[in-house]
């Protein structure tokens, strides 16, 4: 069961980054929110935004 967003708020100072976006994605997929798949492409493109 994906926590609550009071949950995550109060162990947002404790949990890595990798548990916050897990959780996150956790409570949109519950909020039905669908991610698109992250190809490899997109990846580098995201990359290169990033370092931009």
């Amino acid at each position: 069961m994906p926590i609550s967003e009071a949950e995550l708020a109060a162990r947002r100072p404790t949990m890595t980054l990798a548990e916050r976006v897990e959780a996150r994605r956790a409570l949109d997929r519950a909020a039905g929110v669908i991610y698109p798949e992250l190809t490899d492409e997109r990846a580098d493109q995201i990359a290169r935004l990033l370092v931009a």
